[in-house]
């Protein structure tokens, strides 16, 4: 009996319209510093402690985050939805609306926990079935053109690599997750070979933004082809490859990639210029889609994305090299996407059926 009380009374106090009122200034004073501190830490960083963190520290103060806050929003109405609603037809509208603010707070948490932002760079005539991470690199190991093993970037140290997948050894010797080069010195080139006879690696400032950071690690092989310093940097010298009797291993520093389900080709790439210049006014993509016996043609254009299999490809970019064009597509892949559609509907057919039950009575009582 006890127990049924303190549960009543736990109900009670969360179906309060108190917590919303407390709640929803909190978000405003969120959206706010977040917005301010991009600017001094970043979008991403910024979004992470401020907008999708469940807590955050304001020195050894806690102070709850977005995710909290949305959660607790959620919990109250849903408590509130389902144990202390009129449940009545005259009510309908009313209940329908609150069941549609719900499921549209239920589709911001699922993004906000599994929403995925990557991105693509596919030449014209080829095709790709992955995508990669803006902010997550790894260092790989392939033998014969078959990956055999992947370090994280972030958890990358000193010392030997690929120990016991290797015949032969290869150990870091200097790690900097944004990096810049200086000349080199003439002992070290001796012993060095490709770009590393020419430039030794530096640490520069990390980006506000880490997908603007080009990681970079100097290796040293020892019983190899090429024994020595090799240096790999991102889009600078991004793979080294030894040879070990009939076998190939190449090493290859990049972002971290995720696999599709299907494969995109790009067909052509047209980029229309202002006028005078050669500043791009606007830019397309031509791609075909395939997924198995599906071979889908479709135009991205800016504003105008392409949506497949709940991937929503956006046109990003572009790289224009002699003889070679080259797309870059912005990926965003959200199993919550739906639910603003959804929610929408609900709370439009709810506002619907308030007014109609409230135009009844009205026709009602004047009668």
């Amino acid at each position: 009996m006890r127990k049924n009380h303190l549960i009543q009374r736990a109900s009670n106090f969360l179906a309060k319209p108190d917590i919303l009122f407390f709640c929803l200034p909190w978000l405003m004073v969120l959206l706010i510093v977040g917005t301010i501190a991009q600017k001094y830490m970043g979008i991403y960083e910024a979004q992470k402690i401020f907008f999708s963190s469940w807590i955050f520290f304001w020195g050894v103060i806690p102070l709850p985050g977005g995710a909290l806050t949305l959660g607790i929003i959620f919990v109250s109405l849903a408590i509130k939805f389902i144990f202390h609603s009129p449940w009545s037809f005259k009510k309908a509208g009313i209940i329908l609306t609150h069941l549609g603010i719900l499921t549209l707070l239920l589709g911001g948490l699922i993004t906000a926990k599994y929403a995925e932002e990557t991105f693509m760079v596919i030449p014209e005539g080829e095709y790709l079935d992955s995508t990669s991470v803006y902010r997550e690199r790894t260092l790989t190991l392939m033998k014969n053109d078959q990956e055999i093993e992947v370090i994280n970037f972030a958890n990358l140290k000193k010392g030997t690599l690929f120990e016991n997948a290797l015949p032969f050894s290869i150990n870091a010797d200097f790690i900097c997750e944004n990096c810049t080069m200086s000349m080199q010195n003439e002992e070290r080139s001796k012993n060095a070979h490709g770009l590393a006879k020419k430039v030794e690696l530096v640490s520069a400032p990390l980006e506000q933004e880490s997908e603007g950071n080009l990681g970079g690690v100097m290796i040293v092989a020892e019983k190899t082809n090429l024994d020595g310093r090799h240096l790999l940097m991102e889009s600078v010298a991004d793979s080294v490859t030894f040879i070990n009797a009939k076998d190939k291993y190449t090493i290859t520093i990049g972002r971290l990639q995720r696999p599709l389900p299907f494969s995109i080709e790009l067909i052509d790439f047209r980029k229309i210029n202002y006028p005078g210049t050669n500043k791009a006014k606007s830019f397309e993509s031509d791609i075909i889609i395939h997924d198995g016996d599906v071979n889908w043609p479709i135009t991205i254009r800016m504003n105008e994305p392409a949506r497949y299999k709940g991937y929503t490809f956006f046109q990003s970019s572009f790289v224009e090299r002699p003889n070679q064009e080259i797309t870059v597509l912005n990926v965003v892949h959200n199993i919550g996407q739906v639910f603003p559609y959804i929610s929408s509907l609900i709370i439009f057919i709810g506002l619907l059926l308030h007014s109609f039950i409230r135009l009844q009575n009205k026709r009602r009582k004047n009668a």
